[in-house]
């Protein structure tokens, strides 16, 4: 059996921090490496994003740069995995399934051959950690303390509606079930309302700066709505994401899919794909400098693609 239910992490009514993770915005429980990751990942994609410097450069030039950040990010992971290192992997792959779940725009470029091939890759090391992780018996929330809301992160992340991604979305699921689906919905919202209290006091306890470089808002304690430093309401965290009617994350997946075996389930096969579509594909700007980090171009090199010189 899955050890899910000894861990201090999810023992309601309270809960203690671990000390090598941290509270992300909205009261996501993170390991600390991944949200320092994480971090890294969201402030290069808004250096690279042309609406934050009041630019248009071309349509897909937001979604190409968001999969070059995607690129070095799997090439990192699929290090750790061939040295069958799960647990620094699985702390990345959490990093990147919530970068993907928040920026979706390359998913939506126009090489259709190389989305699906970054996604297999991405889905083949998943499992492959996955799987690792179980066989050394560290899939469960001692080892892994936010690990169920970590499983919903990756099932949202491949939830664009390709069947590459309703396939590695199955998959994500049915482990959910296997490892979760005796939890009731009463369980869950007691380890909910335990963790945001526990994230309340986390960020009232943060110094003004700190809680402004976060982008941090002083949450109400009830957890429905946020309020910002100057008491304005903001937005609620959505973490406790179970339908209105009930019914888990995972839904009705047959549990018996958790050990499904695929051809796109092999790393190195996917891999030498994913490599082969990414030859044929830019990896750099088509108009403007050879970087996809704007904050590299000059005054001079933006002046054509402000917003400005089109009204």
């Amino acid at each position: 059996m899955p050890r899910t239910r000894s861990s201090n992490a999810n023992n309601a009514p309270g809960f203690t921090l671990p000390s090598d993770y941290t509270f992300a915005q909205g009261g996501r429980l993170v390991h600390k490496d991944t949200y320092q990751r994480f971090q890294k990942l969201f402030n290069a994609a808004k250096n690279r994003d042309p609406d934050e410097h009041g630019m248009h450069i071309y349509n897909d030039f937001f979604g190409y740069a968001i999969l070059d950040l995607v690129d070095s990010t799997l090439s990192s992971i699929h290090t750790l995995v061939v040295k069958k290192k799960y647990r620094d992997a699985w702390r990345a792959l959490d990093c990147l399934g919530r970068f993907s779940d928040d920026l979706q725009d390359w998913k939506q470029v126009d090489d259709g051959e190389r989305v699906e091939a970054t996604i297999k890759a991405y889905g083949a090391m998943l499992v492959a950690t996955i799987r690792g992780l179980e066989k050394d018996d560290a899939l469960n929330e001692v080892d892994i303390p936010n690990l169920e809301e970590a499983l919903q992160s990756f099932a949202r992340s491949f939830d664009s509606g390709s069947d590459a991604e309703e396939f590695f979305n199955n998959i994500v699921r049915a482990y959910g079930r296997k490892l979760f689906g005796d939890r009731t919905d009463e369980e869950r919202k007691n380890i909910w309302r335990s963790r945001w209290e526990a994230y309340v006091a986390f960020v009232k306890a943060l110094p003004d700066e700190e809680r402004e470089k976060r982008g941090e808002m002083v949450p109400d304690e009830d957890g429905e709505k946020d309020k910002d430093a100057d008491g304005e309401d903001g937005e609620g965290s959505e973490d406790n994401d179970d339908d209105d009617d009930g019914e888990a994350w995972f839904g009705d997946v047959n549990v018996k899919d958790a050990q499904k075996t695929h051809r796109d389930f092999a790393v190195s096969r996917t891999w030498k794909e994913y490599k082969d579509a990414l030859a044929g594909s830019p990896n750099v700007p088509l108009r403007g400098p050879p970087t996809w980090n704007l904050t590299e171009w000059t005054d001079e090199d933006k002046r054509p693609f402000l917003f400005k010189n089109f009204e």
